[in-house]
């Protein structure tokens, strides 16, 4: 006979499922961003709207599901129901996780529904969860269908234990399902249905020991069904709309869409195309585990996982092992998006850890020496607790993100920009918000904007200025390729958008002269936008005219200064001897703002000078004037505490109450020989004056600004003794550490480490990069060696490719190896280390201005 499963405890399962439901959602709901998007979020809204297919494989039932919910009548915006939509997954997802968590244990304990909080907690605000859970993606679906596989599993051995085979035939219903939908929107779930499956398979069969073979057919027949969400290419094929991909009205057109043919060289890529970087790549698992939880929260679900294994050891090794699978098969794809293919890995790895606790907390009847169980029920307590407190650290990031509209902006802005009927040229990240506008809104319905994909072995830089001849706005410039095919560009107002066309481009006819340098090279425009906060990015756009002969060597320097008139940034735009007079250019350039430079208004100062072999010799203008401050700017107040490795404060806040500064710690570089840097981070309500005094040199003092988080940076001897006034209080800093670097970039990119290491087949140089805002570029970094006479060059997306930057947020860690194979070790003598924007090819410079003061490189 088999035991009943008795109804309260269902009751209750259900009921605690239910409520984590309405709770994320409700949670979520509080950081959805409801805008227009970039990339494959911004191609999702198109075909969610236009009921189109996206790229392969399709993902038939998510564009039915994103169909449904983008014309859903509930509110004014689309794209935030698309959002919705993926947070009422995300909820589903963390219901499913708590109701696994419980079903796994005897229910003896009310403690187990605390177990359950472990995973749905601790996932909930993981950095890629959250992310995935608040924008239009397709990735958390993935989360979904691992979850109610695992749930299905949990849900076999439980009826196995308890005998019941009426339920483990339902539960294998399940399990195929949610192998069948789920393979069907992305194939890599097949992998962790590989362990899976044996296992759930055998636990049915040592439950049903008769009428197996019906029961199994019927279970086949259910999950062929779910093969009819595929009709739904051929019968949208060929929509109307930017995204009429191939004809899928014959085999051969729906076989290469629905089984993505074209990624078919990416899967084992570092297995079978490039197997020497294998190590490597799995070497990157580290930090893509800590970008999703805190290392006190792993040794916790570390914790769990033993337990699991002790009390449900088949279970616990079938999960371990769908786990395993998962995130080799994820680590050997080449592919971008590596830390979202693996979220199905990182729900059953929270899964796991729930059962253990579970298992611990529900271990021990209540009367026989209950104190182990209120040991596990204390420990399961402690990770709830850390799950938290990691969500409130990552809180502000995905609020920030919540706000952010700058995908939306920018797409707006080409578009108005482009002439009547005009052509505009993008990379895929740019490209689909601006087809997402143009079906969802009308903006601009005359414009055509063309993806550039890549064509075979062409180089991406060639592809892109063949065609952009035939354009009239492009999102990227490639200066070489461009200048190959006589292309020039003019950037639109201060903006990464560019008219292109035959060199020269016609004069603008608003520009007026701003300042006249020796009577020859007249300024004519000047224009600033950009992320205007301390560590940000100032797009300028300054635009010339040659009023004579210009000479070799000269250039135009455009600058920030600080109060009392030191240099804070500079960029040189060289100007070409062979500028006819009467010629306009111009240029668009990024200068970084350094982290010490107070909120409020700021100017731009432009001056020009000749290079020669003597020196430089100054330009001025019609007024005696070396650099005449040329136009107006406002800063705003950083709204996130900067990285530290030393946080002096409990709470890293920019919002203090009355009273002195609040210190929130401090940095050092000592990459400049003979020279310290110290980078005092601090929160203010109000201007303040604070001081540091030191051993090796005079007290210095800075103004602090009242303006929320501020750095205070100071410039002394190397010294181990320091001690800050703050508040009219001495306080002892921290020595640094041997060798310390704390390099910031433009962007909010900080080095905090950069080193040379030794390999077999070349030279390697190890970056340790964190992260102080949450990202929305993506940017690629460039590391170059010199030494004995020779150059190397490596440029990639960070961490292999497998960690781009618009995945992180603030506080983001990760270690950067760039391997020069073949490359002779003594090229390794010294380096460099730049950033760039990958899409608009923009520079993120160094925020520190004493490196290209000294010519010391960034590392030895």
């Amino acid at each position: 006979m088999t035991a009943p499963r008795p109804a309260p405890r269902r009751a209750a399962m259900l009921g605690a499922a239910v409520a984590v439901f309405l709770a994320a959602a409700a949670f979520y709901g509080r950081t959805l961003h409801g805008a227009v998007e970039a990339a494959d979020s911004g191609e999702l809204q198109v075909a969610a709207w236009t009921f189109s297919i996206p790229h392969p494989p399709g993902y038939p039932l998510y564009t039915l599901l994103a169909a449904l919910a983008a014309h859903f009548p509930l509110g004014d915006s689309p794209y935030a129901r698309l959002a919705l939509l993926s947070a009422l997954i995300a909820a589903a997802t963390l219901g499913v996780l708590q109701l696994s968590t419980m079903a796994s244990a005897r229910m003896r304990s009310g403690v187990v529904a605390l177990a359950g909080l472990v995973p749905v907690v601790g996932l909930a605000v993981s950095a890629t969860f959250w992310a995935q859970a608040t924008t239009t993606n397709i990735r958390i679906l993935t989360a979904l269908f691992a979850a109610l596989q695992a749930l299905a599993v949990v849900l076999i051995d439980r009826s196995r234990r308890d005998a019941d085979p009426a339920y483990a035939d339902r539960a294998l219903a399940l399990f195929g399902v949610a192998l069948g939908l789920g393979v069907g929107h992305h194939p890599s779930l097949l992998f962790p249905a590989l362990v899976l499956g044996p296992f759930a398979l055998g636990a049915w069969l040592r439950t049903r020991t008769t009428g197996r073979a019906k029961v199994f057919l019927k279970i086949v027949g259910l999950v062929a069904l779910t093969g009819l969400v595929w009709l739904l290419l051929p019968l949208r094929n060929r929509a109307a709309g930017p995204l009429d991909h191939a004809d899928f009205a014959t085999l051969p057109g729906l076989l290469d869409h629905a089984l993505a043919r074209g990624f078919g060289g990416d899967f084992f890529y570092f297995l079978t195309v490039e197997p020497e970087r294998l190590l490597d790549r799995l070497a990157i698992l580290p930090d893509l585990l800590q970008m999703q939880f805190s290392p006190t929260l792993l040794l916790l679900f570390a914790l769990g996982w033993l337990l699991a294994l002790r009390a449900r050891r088949g279970l616990a090794l079938a999960l371990l092992g769908a786990v395993l699978v998962h995130l080799f098969v994820t680590l050997t794809y080449r592919a971008p998006q590596t830390v979202e293919y693996a979220l199905p890995a990182w729900t059953l790895l929270a899964l796991g850890a729930g059962i253990g606790l579970a298992a611990a907390t529900d271990g021990v009847r209540a009367g026989e020496g209950a104190a182990p169980r209120w040991v596990a029920a204390l420990l399961t307590l402690a990770a709830v607790l850390v799950a938290l407190l990691d969500g409130n650290q990552r809180a502000p990031s995905f609020a920030a993100l919540a706000q952010d509209r700058s995908d939306d902006a920018l797409a707006r802005a080409t578009l108005q920009g482009a002439p009547p009927n005009g052509r505009i040229l993008a990379q895929w990240h740019q490209a689909t918000p601006m087809w997402a506008l143009q079906q969802v809104e009308g903006v601009r319905p005359d414009v055509r904007v063309q993806y550039a994909y890549p064509e075979g072995a062409e180089p991406y830089a060639t592809t892109f200025a063949r065609r952009a001849a035939d354009a009239d706005l492009v999102t990227t410039v490639y200066d070489t390729a461009f200048a190959e095919r006589q292309l020039c560009v003019d950037a639109v107002a201060a903006l990464p958008v560019w008219r292109v066309g035959a060199c020269p481009l016609p004069k603008a006819a608003q520009a007026v002269d701003l300042a006249v340098f020796d009577g020859r090279l007249a300024v004519t425009g000047l224009e600033a936008s950009g992320d205007l906060v301390p560590g940000g990015v100032l797009l300028v756009k300054v635009g010339w005219e040659a009023r004579g002969a210009l000479r070799p060597g000269e250039a135009l320097t455009v600058r920030l200064r600080y109060p009392d008139g030191r240099l804070a940034a500079n960029v040189d735009v060289p100007v070409d001897p062979g500028q006819a007079p009467g010629e306009a250019r111009s240029r668009l350039i990024a200068l970084g703002i350094p982290p010490d430079f107070a909120a409020g208004p700021q100017r731009l100062f432009v001056g020009a000078y000749r290079a020669e072999l003597g020196g430089f010799t100054p330009l001025r203008d019609a007024h005696g004037q070396d650099f005449p401050a040329l136009a107006d700017w406002t800063l705003r107040p950083a709204a996130l505490p900067p990285v530290t490795r030393r946080p002096a404060a409990e709470a890293q806040r920019c919002e203090v109450g009355a009273g002195g500064p609040v210190l929130l710690g401090v940095d050092y570089d000592l990459g400049v020989p003979g020279q310290m840097r110290a980078y005092v981070h601090l929160a203010a309500a109000q201007p303040a004056s604070i001081g540091l005094a030191s051993d090796v040199a005079a007290p210095l003092l800075r103004d602090v600004p009242g303006a929320g988080c501020t750095t205070a940076v100071f410039d002394l001897p190397p010294t181990n003794t320091m001690t800050l006034t703050l508040a009219g209080r001495p306080l002892r800093l921290p020595a640094p550490q041997p060798g310390e670097r704390y390099v910031p970039f433009a962007g909010g990119f900080t080095l905090m480490a950069a080193e040379v290491e030794a390999c077999p087949a070349g030279p390697a140089v190890a970056l340790a990069w964190q992260s102080a805002l949450p990202q929305t570029r993506d940017v690629k970094v460039s590391v170059r060696l010199t030494g004995g006479g020779q150059f190397a060059r490596h440029d990639g997306v960070p961490a292999l490719g497998a960690l781009p930057t618009l995945k992180w947020i603030a506080g983001t860690r990760l270690r950067d190896v760039h391997v020069f194979d073949g490359q002779p070790q003594a090229a390794a003598a010294a380096g460099e280390v730049l950033l760039y924007d990958n899409f608009s090819q923009l520079p993120l410079p160094v925020l520190d201005v004493r490196y290209e003061r000294a010519g010391a490189p960034l590392f030895r």
